[in-house]
């Protein structure tokens, strides 16, 4: 067999250092790997990287395999086997090594077999992280955020109690432009965004860096935010101008986030985590805008999420903390109870009892609200069934969130409660707060026939403050609408509104809806609003929301 193993002249504790001073001149771990002594050597860097004891030991076959992926081990140790067995002398591998926290980090392992002066037999080369990105952007030109990161922490460094900004730019709609056009219109939408930049990012010392996707990096040693606002502006002009000579071929807006430092952290990491913050909240506010940093509202953005990890952890744990109140209603001309409606409520263990206003909401931009709601129907047409055992024409009015229609099987979960705890469906009242988004939703407009097939009865809350038309009336044909205390509030303190309440009603009814005025407070609300002729009332005056035993005592106590 030819002999492929190459003998140099060199003694060994010579080539390590050589070994170790080469990889301090390269992003790349150099290594040797002694396989007559079982001996391996790496760049010191390393030993800081993965998950080794050193970047010096024996034992190495053992040792690797706690480093190495443990789908790829049998991978390593079939080349390692041919360069021992000298049946090839290079070794030109993919696979994955695992990092402190035992994350896979991708590598290209790449070596030559050689032999010192002693004919020891080792394996010399280098490791690449192939996962890291370029430091550059060929697109743009533009250096990448690796390098802002590591410019970054050297600025800092250097410069104890610096000030200035580092601001994030992206193209709002640059998703659909892709989509709609191609990567290649894509990447000539950057080089535009670029060439704008450099027009308008002009002195002053302003690095301009690009990320991944469609977002940019302007960092600024010692600039002021008045500055990155006007350098905003000025971009979004640059561009329009950029997109007028294309004679609009491709119309696009960008946003921004702002984030001084030190005023937030001179930690590039913690200032990223911010910065992306920022962003966000630009353009949620409004594409095409941009918003510096505010650390009072990024603390309730925080605290928001961690209520919705207390109310996650709640509903995992049965429900924790979750009770119903109810609220009652009452017919008009009779006085008579009619039902009540069953509100939810929660009491936080780190955060004690919390307004619906704030936790709802939270339910609802999580998802949560699908099981919870599912919790609330079972529970309030539970307490439904028992108190129709002393006043059997009681019903049930139960919110249902847009959510749970949009995004859960509704109907089965209505049918299967009705089925199981054995009430008629016309016990219950549905009530739907208004929303623009209602009207143009077909799939919600179809449930709402299948609701009324079944004579489920529906209702609109807080109506009058929201999205209220004819037409909204018209194509969900619901049953009863509910007007909200804030109107009419107002009806009681002027003509206009409480004229306009009038024609509400007198309209209501004229197309078989029923009506119920909310936040009914004093008897002379009650009284006067009376005149107009409602079906029932509910507020204050007539009962706050209470627990089941305390709606009980006051409400059908008398009546069982």
């Amino acid at each position: 067999m030819e002999n492929v193993e190459e003998t140099i002249p060199i003694n060994y504790k010579q080539f390590e250092y050589a070994v170790s001073v080469i990889g301090k001149c390269t992003d790349d771990y150099m290594f040797l790997f002694d396989f007559d002594r079982d001996y391996y050597s790496i760049s010191k860097e390393a030993q800081e990287r993965f998950r080794i004891p050193s970047n010096r030991f024996f034992e190495a076959s053992k040792v690797l395999q706690n480093v190495v992926h443990k789908e790829d081990i049998g991978l390593l140790n079939a080349d390692l086997k041919m360069l021992k067995d000298g049946k090839k002398t290079e070794h030109n591998l993919e696979y994955r090594w695992l990092d402190k926290k035992g994350e896979i980090v991708w590598i290209s392992c790449r070596g030559q077999m050689l032999k010192d002066e002693d004919g020891r037999r080792f394996l010399v080369g280098r490791i690449s992280e192939i996962g890291i990105l370029q430091k550059a952007d060929n697109v743009t030109g533009f250096l990448r955020e690796p390098q802002l990161k590591e410019n970054f922490d050297k600025y800092i460094t250097v410069h104890d109690g610096a000030y200035g900004y580092i601001m994030k730019i992206g193209i709002d709609n640059f998703k659909e432009i892709n989509e709609q056009y191609g990567m290649e219109t894509g990447d000539s939408i950057l080089k535009s965004v670029a060439i704008c930049l450099e027009q308008v990012v002009v002195g002053g010392n302003i690095e301009k860096y690009r990320m991944n996707g469609d977002g940019f990096l302007l960092f600024s040693p010692n600039g002021q935010v008045e500055e990155a606002k006007e350098i905003f502006f000025n971009l979004k002009s640059a561009i329009v101008e950029h997109t007028e000579c294309m004679n609009y071929k491709v119309f696009y807006t960008v946003s921004a986030g702002i984030v001084e430092y030190p005023k937030n952290g001179t930690e590039y990491n913690e200032i990223q985590k911010l910065l992306e913050f920022a962003f966000n909240r630009a353009k949620k506010e409004e594409r095409g805008n941009v918003f510096v940093f505010q650390k009072d509202e990024y603390d309730n953005y925080i605290r928001r999420l961690d209520i919705q990890e207390h109310l996650r952890v709640d509903v995992e744990n049965n429900f924790r903390g979750f009770w119903l109140c109810y609220q009652p209603l009452f017919n008009v001309d009779t006085g008579i109870l009619i039902g009540a409606e069953a509100l939810l409520r929660w009491n936080s263990e780190k955060y004690g009892p919390m307004s619906p206003v704030q936790f709802i909401s939270i339910l609802e931009e999580s998802g949560l609200i699908i099981p919870v709601g599912r919790w609330v129907l079972y529970e309030a047409v539970k307490q439904c069934k028992i108190w129709q055992e002393v006043n059997p024409s009681f019903r049930m009015s139960i919110n249902l969130s847009y959510i749970q229609f949009k995004k859960s099987d509704i109907m089965t979960d209505i049918i299967k409660c009705i089925e199981k705890i054995g009430i008629s469906f016309q016990d219950i009242v549905l009530e739907l707060t208004e929303s623009g988004d209602i009207e143009a939703d077909a799939h919600l407009r179809g449930l709402m026939k299948d609701f009324r097939k079944r004579k489920i009865k529906l209702a609109i809350d807080d109506f009058g403050s929201g999205y209220s038309n004819l037409r909204y009336l018209q194509e969900l044909q619901v049953d009863m609408i509910k007007i909200d205390r804030t109107f009419v509030n107002k009806a009681m303190k002027n003509l206009y509104d409480f004229k306009l309440i009038e024609h509400i009603i007198d309209m209501a009814h004229s197309i078989n809806l029923q009506v119920c005025l909310e936040g009914i407070e004093t008897k002379e609300e009650m009284y006067r609003l009376k005149k107009l002729q409602p079906d029932s009332f509910q507020g204050y005056l007539f009962g706050k929301p209470m627990d089941a035993e305390n709606f009980y005592k006051n409400n059908l106590e008398e009546i069982g």
